[in-house]
């Protein structure tokens, strides 16, 4: 492989460093629970791709293109975007992919002129509902009120989501839309891997060539399994001691997804560095400080 120059990464919040909104309105705490770390208090700081960028040499540009809320609708309009310009350079580009489930539904909006995404939540029956509908989540208040209303009430989008979608189909779309884009990265040979593999059944893995896309998250091919053991360890809850209840990475997860991911970058020949070999016992010191700042905050209440 040529030498990367541009490493894009795609996703969900968790690519994006969700949880980790400093400055918004009740998220003041998060500044002291996060003091003398050494990192900024910002979410793409404290994302995984964030702490990527400061493992990697200073040539190679990591470009967070992830967002809270959204899934693979953006994923592939973006990567698109990015594949089919005329400029676009495959031989020095990398891109990191994040496949999310269903229950993400991009849409266009005329009053917002901009895409927008609509969340909603499915039964094993197949009943869908309403979970929430904006142009970005976490933005400020202000922004937030302005861009709801531009758009029709809520119980418009309840009827939308009871009307208009069934889970069957929106499977079979995704999964359609997961393999168009798949094949068309594979024939157009653009360098990609799977931080969080799609919801496609084996034989089209196999198909597509796709095992050699995996990352070793320390015996699994998923991120959120090594970040979220059983859905909690590893979450800011579980590193804040429940003082800030939130189920995404901790900035501990970020840091050792990022050094998995370089590890692999290293054993692909794609950086000249040497192995990581880190594992959760390696921030024990970062924890203590965490764990102090929490003490402090809790001595104050």
């Amino acid at each position: 492989m040529s030498k990367i120059k541009k490493i894009y990464t795609f996703g969900t919040s968790y690519t994006a460093g969700g949880g980790f909104e400093f400055g918004l309105s009740g998220k003041e705490i998060l500044y002291s629970i996060y003091d003398n770390i050494g990192d900024d208090k910002t979410r793409e700081s404290f994302s995984w791709p964030g702490q990527l960028k400061k493992l990697l040499p200073r040539d190679i540009d990591v470009i967070n293109k992830s967002e809270s809320g959204f899934g693979n609708d953006r994923m592939i309009r973006l990567i698109l975007d990015i594949i089919l310009d005329e400029d676009f350079k495959k031989e020095e580009t990398l891109l990191f992919l994040e496949f999310s489930l269903l229950g993400r539904k991009e849409l266009y909006s005329n009053q917002l002129d901009d895409f927008m995404i609509l969340n909603y939540t499915h039964s094993e029956k197949g009943n869908t509902s309403l979970m929430g509908y904006t142009r970005n989540y976490f933005m400020s208040d202000t922004d937030t009120e302005n861009d709801i209303s531009k758009l029709p009430d809520e119980s418009f989008f309840e009827d939308f989501v009871k009307n208009t979608i069934n889970v069957d189909n929106e499977l079979r779309i995704v999964v359609n839309d997961i393999i168009m884009i798949l094949n068309l990265l594979n024939t157009m040979g653009v360098n990609y891997y799977l931080t969080q593999p799609p919801i496609i059944e084996p034989r089209f893995v196999d198909m597509l060539n796709l095992r050699d896309r995996f990352i070793n998250f320390d015996g699994t091919n998923y991120m959120l399994e090594l970040g979220l053991k059983d859905m909690y360890y590893g979450s800011i809850t579980e590193e804040t001691d429940g003082l800030y209840d939130d189920g995404h990475f901790g900035i501990i997860s970020s840091k050792l997804i990022s050094s998995k991911i370089h590890d692999k970058l290293v054993i692909e020949g794609i950086i000249d560095s040497k192995l990581m070999n880190l594992n959760r016992r390696n921030y024990e010191d970062l924890l203590s400080i965490i764990n102090s700042n929490i003490k402090s905050i809790k001595n104050k209440i």
